[in-house]
């Protein structure tokens, strides 16, 4: 199925089948009484604003299918007949005949599944990506219960169970940024609903707010999603915004917002402003013949979003042992066991010093006999990144290309002095992997972009107590099983090789960022704020 320009009606006649459907006239096939039906379908036009890029019209393509069921009062004599359209006629192996003197109501939809028994309740779920296209998504239904008694041409006229989202970037000259927007996704849409195919009602709305990646027109600064028919809250955050430098823009929105069933909704993007310099673009909309409203510059604000959220919380989500099942976009505390609960103290806390405002503190202390590794009894007084660390998970694929994948990250660091001496804290840092399957694994690290040897950082900052800035990259094209420097393919003293390979698009479909410390026989405390993660662009 396709979007094209005006409304498409077409006269589609033939007959098709489904093996597994139920069709109790096909032993009538021998009456000379009974006709197969000829269908005459369309497909509304979607309720929308005009718009000079592309239009929402719809209609039929080759392989699209149909589900058709047809009763006799409240008894079903076809059941789930699928027709598939081959571009000029319908056709099917189990066609539905007409009888003289019966009246029969049909009822349709598209797309065809199979194991649909009762059109009064499909459950159906967009798809979280339809980069590849909205078709598939756009469920539509159809019902005629006013044909006459034995008719053999039945008029099926189609409507949008869902909403149209579309999005058209019109940056204008003034824009701060004319970085071309690579993509954008609806955000909070909660995926699922029921749809009765008989009335064209839906309902029973559900699942956990998503984000939907939307189609690109080909050769349109146009982006659209189909969506089922939901409001949003004020101040929700409706779209996420990505140019082709990697950055993301967050557009909320100062209103309650509506996406209605059968009808369109349009936004025009025309300026990009990244953080610091500015924190608001103009997002404009018009919208016909639903509420009269409009999405307007004093109602709609679009932000660059960090892929490093600030420290807002009172304190640190704790995670025991493993970030794959933590799925909040936030800064936690990782313990690896009740005995590392003992070792390590954490706390957010007040630094009026940093842009934040506050920092998340940790303090590895090796006093008492918690510090004793209990399957050994030897002493443990070093920490490391599966231990104890305060992390940042993001929970988002990061945006990698060829040309973008390395990233820079800056933060606001500070040591306590760790012993009698004066000795300050070391502070270590990696980035993890959220793949399932390499969840181990880290990313390349280093403080020269043009050079990864290692997957660890660290930063003894020259003076306890005082705030400094530090700067790192990660690569995210390459990937390596072990944590530490060094990683030049040299077998260590165990057999084990150091070595980066290619990473997936899994092994950064989020990751979680680590500070620690590993200071043995010492009782450091750090802090962290002020980190901030960006695409490095060469200069």
């Amino acid at each position: 199925m396709k979007k094209s320009f005006g409304l498409f009606t077409l006269a589609l006649i033939g007959s098709l089948s489904f093996s597994g459907c139920s069709n109790e006239l096909d032993t009538q096939q021998g009456n000379n009484n009974t006709r197969e039906v000829k269908f005459v379908t369309g497909i509304e036009s979607l309720s929308r604003t005009s718009m000079e890029e592309t239009s929402t019209s719809t209609f039929f393509t080759a392989q699209d299918a149909i589900g058709v069921f047809a009763y006799d009062g409240d008894k079903a004599v076809a059941s789930n007949i699928k027709y598939v359209y081959d571009g000029v006629k319908w056709t099917s192996d189990n066609a539905i005949t007409a009888q003289d003197g019966v009246q029969y109501k049909y009822v349709a939809y598209y797309p065809y599944r199979e194991g649909v028994a009762d059109p009064d309740a499909i459950s159906v779920t967009v798809n979280a990506d339809q980069t590849n296209g909205i078709s598939a998504d756009d469920f539509l239904t159809a019902m005629n219960n006013t044909s006459a008694a034995g008719a053999e041409t039945v008029s099926l006229q189609f409507g949008h169970a869902f909403s149209l989202v579309q999005v058209a970037i019109n940056l204008t000259e003034e824009s701060p940024s004319k970085a071309a927007v690579t993509s954008v996704s609806v955000e909070g849409i909660q995926p699922t609903a029921t749809v009765n195919a008989a009335t064209g009602e839906v309902s029973g709305l559900s699942g956990d707010a998503t984000s939907i990646k939307m189609e690109k027109a080909n050769g349109k600064e146009l982006f659209r999603a189909v969506v089922p028919a939901q409001t949003l809250k004020s101040g929700s955050k409706i779209l996420t915004v990505t140019d082709a430098n990697g950055i993301n823009y967050d557009v909320r929105y100062s209103k309650e917002i509506s996406y209605k069933q059968g009808k369109a909704l349009q936004m025009a993007v025309t300026s990009l402003t990244p953080l610091p310099t500015g924190e608001q673009i103009v997002v404009s909309s018009t919208i016909e013949n639903w509420t009269g409203d409009e999405i307007g510059s004093d109602q709609a604000a679009v932000t660059e979003i960090p892929l490093i959220q600030p420290i807002t919380a009172k304190e640190l989500t704790e995670v025991v042992s493993d970030t794959r099942n933590f799925n909040e976009e936030s800064w936690f505390k990782l313990v690896q066991n009740d005995n590392e609960r003992g070792n390590a103290t954490f706390e957010i806390v007040d630094a009026a010093d940093t842009d934040w405002g506050k920092a998340a503190k940790m303090t590895y202390n090796i006093d008492g006999e918690e510090t004793f590794n209990p399957s050994n009894g030897n002493p443990s007084f070093n920490n490391s990144w599966y231990k104890a660390t305060i992390g940042y998970n993001h929970n988002e694929p990061v945006y990698v290309t060829d040309d973008i994948y390395i990233y820079k990250v800056t933060a606001k660091i500070k040591s306590d002095a760790c012993n009698e001496e004066g000795k300050v804290s070391t502070i270590m840092f990696t980035c993890k992997s959220k793949s399932s399957e390499r969840y181990t694994c880290s990313f390349a690290a280093s403080t020269n972009p043009d050079k990864f040897e290692s997957t660890l950082m660290n930063r003894t900052p020259a003076t306890a107590g005082v705030w400094e800035e530090y700067t790192f990259y990660i690569n995210f094209k390459l990937i390596s099983s072990t944590v530490g420097s060094g990683i030049n393919g040299i077998p260590d003293k165990n057999g084990n090789v150091k070595e980066f390979i290619d990473s997936t698009p899994d092994d950064y479909s989020g990751f979680d960022l680590r500070f620690y410390t590993n200071n043995p026989n010492l009782t450091p405390t750090i802090y962290i704020s002020d980190v901030k993660m960006e695409p490095y662009q060469e200069q």
